[in-house]
Order: structure tokens, then C-alpha cells, then sequence
């Protein structure tokens, strides 16, 4: 059996050199720590004897799937690595890069999505919680909520919704919403992405669970082929709760 400072160097090594890959396809070192699984929802987990396939395995699938923002690399144990593509959503957060060796290491990879498609478009909610926390609140371009005044709110409801009219159609790639910046944040969660078209429905990311925290951003991952006029945050839950967004914004090109 190798000695484990071996091990350790052999890794080391290995990290450098497929660090000098990343620089040519793109890629960005996020983080040298293991993404919590609350932080986001892997499109692909695969395993693999070395760090080697691992890495080239999961940057191959990066390289195929529109959704794949990034993808990390764990070594799980001393003939074991594990790597889980970003993914159908993540939380928009910014993790420790420290020196040394690192049992995980998370890539981040370069992606211009355009502009925002839903500042000032038309919003609807399901039902209004009063006359303040209207749904154009939340397609305002204010991102920081402090107070009733910035966001969107329902009433508390089982089955709640904010619709927004895209006003053309779009090919659409992620959908971004932002939690409010109080202890009511966790109202931001439960929530399924769909955009809509003349004939069909897309679903984007599946559900996002929470727990939301304050200040939390969720990036919502639509696959290739997602393509619509309307974009529709719908939470649906066996108990009574408002849904509260800051803002939200939706990323695309036009369609055909």
C-alpha cells in the first residue's frame, strides 16, 4: 500500500496539472471543500477509481450538457472519486479556497447567459398579501430587500404562484430568483420553475427545497430545448405559507 504522503504529493501533482487543463477549456478553481448538499442539485454523479478519469469523465459531460455550470471532484476514499456535475439549481454562494491538499475540489466554468429578459415585464401573482408587496417587485432590478416595500407576496396558501410575460419567445436558460434579506427568507422555497410556451410546459431544475436563508440567490439550470413566452415560479406544499420573492430574472436568447 502507498504511504499516504505519497498519496497526498501524487495528488498534488495530479491537481496541477489538470489545473492547467481548466485554464484551457475555461474553467475556474471555486473551491477546495465539498459543496453541502442543501447548496445545490447534481445533473450527473459518477464514480471512478482515479482522480484522472474522474476529472475528464465529468469534464466531458460538462462539455455536452447546457446546464453544466461547473463540476466538482471528491476523493471518497483511497481507490474511490466521485464527481457531481452543477447542475438543476445551486445557491449562488462563494466557498474557501485554501492551500494544501484537498479532499474535493469544485470548478467553475465560464458562461455568458445575455441579458435579463424579465426587468419590467408584466407580473402576476396568484394573490396579493397587500397593496405594497405587488408583483412588479420582484421584476423591479432591486435585488436587496429589506423591508415590504421591495418584495413580492402572497397570501399564505398551499398553492402559490408569480407568473412573468416574457412578451416575445425566448430559448431560456436559467432562471435566477432572489430570497428577502430578513428571517422570513425561507418563504423562497418549495419552488418548481416552469416556462411555457403555445403548446407546452418546461420544467426547469425540478423542485427547489430550501432551507433558504437571507440573502440566498438560487440559479435555476433549463435545459437544452426550453423554449417559451412565460416564466412561472409555482410553490405547492401540504401546508399553509406565503411565497415572498426579491426578485427574479430570467436568462435567454430569442427564439428561433
Amino acid at each position: 500500500m502507498m504511504p499516504l504522503l505519497k498519496v497526498i504529493i501524487l495528488y498534488v501533482q495530479i491537481i496541477r496539472g489538470f489545473s492547467q487543463q481548466c485554464e484551457n477549456k475555461d474553467l475556474t478553481l471555486l473551491a477546495k471543500t465539498q459543496i453541502p448538499i442543501p447548496d445545490f442539485k447534481p445533473i450527473f454523479t459518477a464514480d471512478h477509481f482515479t482522480f484522472g478519469v474522474s476529472f475528464q469523465n465529468c469534464l466531458h459531460h460538462c462539455d455536452t450538457n447546457d446546464r453544466c455550470i461547473g463540476f466538482e471532484v471528491c476523493q471518497v476514499n483511497e481507490n474511490l472519486y466521485r464527481c457531481r456535475g452543477c447542475c438543476e439549481w445551486r445557491k449562488r454562494k462563494k466557498y474557501d479556497i485554501p492551500t494544501g491538499f484537498s479532499m474535493c475540489t469544485f470548478y467553475g466554468k465560464s458562461i455568458d447567459f445575455g441579458n435579463n429578459l424579465a426587468l419590467h415585464k408584466p407580473a402576476t401573482l396568484s394573490t396579493l398579501w397587500n397593496s405594497n408587496s405587488v408583483s412588479s417587485n420582484a421584476v423591479d432590478g432591486i435585488t436587496i430587500c429589506p423591508s415590504i416595500d421591495f418584495i413580492a407576496v402572497t397570501l399564505s396558501s398551499t398553492d402559490n404562484w408569480l407568473s412573468i410575460q416574457l412578451e416575445n419567445t425566448y430559448n431560456i436558460r436559467m432562471v435566477v430568483f432572489y430570497a428577502r434579506t430578513d428571517r422570513n427568507a425561507y418563504e423562497a422555497a418549495h419552488i418548481h420553475v416552469i416556462v411555457s410556451g403555445e403548446n407546452f410546459n418546461y420544467p426547469c431544475g425540478g423542485e427547489y427545497p430550501g432551507p433558504t436563508q437571507e440573502n440566498d440567490v438560487i440559479d435555476v439550470l433549463c435545459p437544452s430545448g426550453t423554449v417559451g413566452s412565460k416564466v412561472t415560479l409555482h410553490k405547492q406544499q401540504p401546508y399553509a405559507e406565503h411565497l415572498t420573492l426579491c426578485e427574479v430574472e430570467v436568462f435567454g436568447n430569442p427564439y428561433p
